[in-house]
Order: C-alpha cells, then sequence, then structure tokens
C-alpha cells in the first residue's frame, strides 16, 4: 500500500490517474456464470443483465453470439449445448454432452470444441458444429482440468491429457494426434499464441505449476514465468501476443492442512522477460483467471478479496496494474468470464483511479492569546477513497516530531490512541468512502510547523491502485 501524505496546517493531497486520448471501443460486455445462469455486464460495471439459464458462457470471436451449456438434463442424462445471439435471444440447441465443461469456439466461429465425459467413463475432446449438423470426437483420452485451445488457424486443438501429464495437438478432425513433450513431468492447461508459432502451458517442477512455452511443432521447451502458477485457469495471452497473464499461487505459510497461497494476477512477456504481479491486496485471493479485452488494453479477473462468504467477484484493471476496479458485488460467486468482442473496432481510454487522499483544515480556539501555552489548536481532515475499490484496512499517523503537545484525538469510524503522536487504525473505505478526523492540540513554539498526518494501508498494493 502506498503512502498518501497531505502536509501543512491546511494541506490537502490527492493522486489521480490521467485518461489518455478517447478512441473508439473494441470491448463489449463481459458475461459470466453465477448461481447456474449466465449473465453479462458492462465494462464499467453498469447495465447487468440476466442473459439466460445455463454455465460455461463463451462469446463467439465477433462478438455476435454467445455458446453456453444447459442446466436441464436431457435423454442419458446430457446436457444441451446452447447457441444465442448475444443479447440472448434466438435460443437454439446445437448438440448435447454429459457434464461439459468451458466452451471454446474456432477463430472462424463455426465450430466449438469442449471437454466431456464422466469420471468413471473418462474425458473427451468433442468439437460440435455451431450449425448442428453434427459432432466429432477429437481424442478420448482428455482432462476435465483444463479446456482445449484451437490454433489461431483453426486447423489443430490443443488440449491436456488424462490425468494432467501432457499436452496433445490433434487436428480439427481427429486426425493427426501427437504429444508435444514425452516424459514424467506433468503439463497442462495450453493455450495458443495469437501468431499461431507457441504455445503456452503449466509445467510442474519441484512439486509445483510454472508457466512455459514450446514450439507449436515440439521445439524449443523453456521456461517463462519464475512464480508458482494457479492452474485453475490457462494462461492467456495479450491480442498482439507480447506477454501473457496467469494466476500465480506464493506459498506464505502453512498450517495444520499443510500450504496455503496467496494468489495474484502476474503478465511477463513472451519472450520471459518482466514478471510483475499487477494484482497485490491483503486478501489471501486477490487475483486469479485473467482474461485480456479484446483491444488489449484491460484485464479481467476474478477475486475473493471481498470476502469468501461471497466468493469470487469480477474485477477489471489496466494491464500495468492500476486501477483495480471492482464490477460484481454479488451474493454468491462468480465464474467462467467472457469478454465480447465488438466489430466496431478502435481501443477504450485507459482505467482512470485515485488514490487515498487527506483533506485538512485548521482551527484555533481564541479564548487564550496567540502566545498562550493554553491555547487549543483543532486539525480536522478528511480521508477519501476516490478510487474505484474498496481499500485495505488503514493507518493514519502524524509526524514522529513536533512540538505539539496532543490532547485528544477523534475519528469518525476507527479509533486513535495518543503519544508523541497521534496514531490512528481506521477500517477500509470502499469507493467515495470517507472518514472524519479531528486532532486537538497544544503548541509551544512560535512559528510554522506541518502536522503532516499520513495515511498508509495494511496490505501492500501497486501504486495507481484505487486502494492505494
Amino acid at each position: 500500500m502506498s503512502l498518501k501524505r497531505a502536509t501543512g496546517l491546511l494541506a490537502a493531497a490527492t493522486l489521480v490517474a490521467a485518461a489518455s486520448a478517447a478512441a473508439a471501443p473494441a470491448n463489449g460486455r463481459l458475461a459470466y456464470m453465477n448461481g447456474g445462469s449466465v449473465y453479462t455486464i458492462n465494462p464499467d460495471g453498469t447495465g447487468a443483465a440476466l442473459l439466460h439459464e445455463g454455465v460455461f458462457p463463451s462469446f463467439s470471436p465477433d462478438g455476435t453470439r454467445i455458446a453456453f451449456a444447459g442446466t436441464q438434463f436431457g435423454p442419458g442424462g446430457a446436457l444441451p449445448i446452447l447457441v444465442a445471439d448475444a443479447d440472448g435471444s434466438n435460443v437454439r440447441q446445437i448438440g448435447a454432452s454429459l457434464s461439459p465443461h468451458p466452451l471454446s469456439w474456432s477463430p472462424d466461429g463455426t465450430r466449438i470444441a469442449f471437454v466431456s465425459g464422466l469420471a468413471l467413463g473418462g474425458f473427451s475432446v468433442v468439437v460440435l458444429n455451431v450449425d448442428g449438423s453434427g459432432s466429432s470426437t477429437i481424442s478420448p483420452d482428455a482432462s476435465p482440468d483444463a479446456a482445449a485451445s484451437w490454433s489461431p488457424d483453426g486447423t489443430e486443438l490443443a488440449f491436456t491429457t488424462t490425468n494432467d501429464t501432457d499436452i496433445a495437438v490433434a487436428k480439427a478432425d481427429g486426425s493427426g494426434r501427437r504429444l508435444l513433450i514425452q516424459d514424467g513431468t506433468k503439463d497442462m492447461s495450453p493455450s495458443w499464441s495469437p501468431g499461431g508459432s507457441q504455445i503456452a502451458f503449466f509445467r510442474e517442477a519441484n512439486g509445483r505449476f510454472v508457466l512455459y512455452a514450446i514450439g507449436a511443432n515440439g521445439s524449443g521447451l523453456h521456461q517463462l514465468g519464475q512464480t508458482q502458477a494457479n492452474n485453475f485457469a490457462p494462461p492467456a495471452w495479450s491480442p498482439d501476443g507480447s506477454r501473457i497473464a496467469f494466476g500465480g499461487a506464493e506459498a506464505i505459510g502453512y498450517d495444520r492442512y499443510g500450504p496455503y497461497y496467496r494468489e495474484n494476477v502476474y503478465t511477463v512477456g513472451a519472450d520471459g522477460v518482466g514478471e510483475r504481479r499487477l494484482t497485490d491486496s491483503a486478501s489471501l485471493a486477490a487475483g486469479f483467471a485473467p482474461l485480456w479485452s479484446p483491444d488489449g488494453r484491460r484485464i479481467a479477473f476474478l477475486s475473493s478479496r471481498t470476502g469468501y462468504s461471497a466468493g469470487s467477484q469480477l474485477f477489471v484493471m489496466n494491464p500495468d496494474g492500476t486501477c483495480e476496479t471492482q464490477l460484481t458485488a454479488l451474493a454468491t460467486p462468480v465464474s467462467q468470464p467472457s469478454w465480447q468482442a465488438l466489430a466496431t473496432g478502435g481501443q477504450t481510454n485507459p482505467l482512470e483511479c485515485a488514490a487515498l487522499s487527506i483533506a485538512g483544515s485548521l482551527d484555533v480556539e481564541r479564548d487564550h492569546p496567540a502566545l498562550d501555552d493554553s491555547r487549543v489548536y483543532i486539525y480536522h481532515g478528511v480521508v477519501a477513497n476516490n478510487g474505484n475499490v474498496t481499500s485495505d484496512p488503514l493507518r493514519l499517523v502524524t509526524a514522529d516530531e513536533s512540538p505539539f503537545s496532543y490532547i485528544s484525538a477523534n475519528a469518525s469510524s476507527g479509533a486513535c490512541s495518543l503519544g508523541a503522536r497521534v496514531s490512528c487504525t481506521l477500517p477500509a473505505l470502499p469507493p467515495g468512502g470517507t472518514i472524519e478526523v479531528e486532532f486537538r492540540f497544544n503548541a509551544f513554539v512560535a512559528g510554522t510547523f506541518e502536522i503532516e498526518p499520513e495515511v498508509e494501508g495494511t496490505g501492500n498494493t501497486p501504486d495507481g491502485d484505487a486502494s492505494d
């Protein structure tokens, strides 16, 4: 949590990220799954709407349609695979599947691949024709823990084999199956690069998964990330192929159940250079399952930082980690986000955000002369969260050394203690939230001095984050 300060007796400090020039948007709505239904929402958090009962939503590449699995079991216990217009109208069934998993559209929007099956009978990679004309099984030995990934030209699919042991590639008609890596190491969650030459995935190393990449032809295996990966969701390539976003899981301690982790979103260059942690709050689940916007100017992700009773909620941020913004605040978990691409093209503005601020003013009781040691001075301050997400719990302190003798200190929420300086423990502030503080003190030395109240969070978030 970066330090924000107000200096001087009448000082105020704010930090605001300026917006870049406006550009035509390319980012449509975000779809997500909540409580057995599919919803969509605008990227600014407005206009949330129920689309249809279903799970595993996935927008088509051109953004005009959305696929999802129904929740009503049909013959043989299969669930319907449905396709609708992007607004949820014109729903039609194109196939059915036993326990379908995340749906992946082919680049040309004519086919949908997914993993289907049951634990007792095994899992397969299945491809459905979007026009409903039929389906084909690409491979009968798939893992249910990771989605299949299309090559950019739509001719091949990469997938994780049974028991998360290998990365395999097969042609879209099921022929030409081959293993990219053949060793005793577990590999999972392949993600094809936009250019088609590389496949990123998670590889087990010394008991933990780490981000790797390999050439689509099986050559050039190399490590990209240094951080332990959270393999809940596959690596996410930026639209231009220059960076990869992924969830990290840093072991920070142990309890009677074993190690526990702090989850954050990371990015790293496609060449393995410049790994960077983007999210960083006091929560153990600050961020995971990242997803790039179609124009590459934002990253959506899930976070449980607001409390485990509600579970994961949907957030967005700039690609450098600034301006984390909460989109959903529901009573039950959100999952499986999918971002709609708009045909209009162009780029959206970066998100705007602001840090914490303190605005202060000074009063004085005039029943004593100015140089009388008994004269009481009163500092009134307002701590404000001008940003997009709830801050961490806060601590406000005055300068270590000053010619003041503090008489009292109060906060409209929280508690303050007195010593050589004032120290206040304040609760987390929601966006737009404020807390008023008041210090009363005597000044024994004539002159101009700074009160210098400082406010900081108990967690660590990157500069520019609204919870700074």
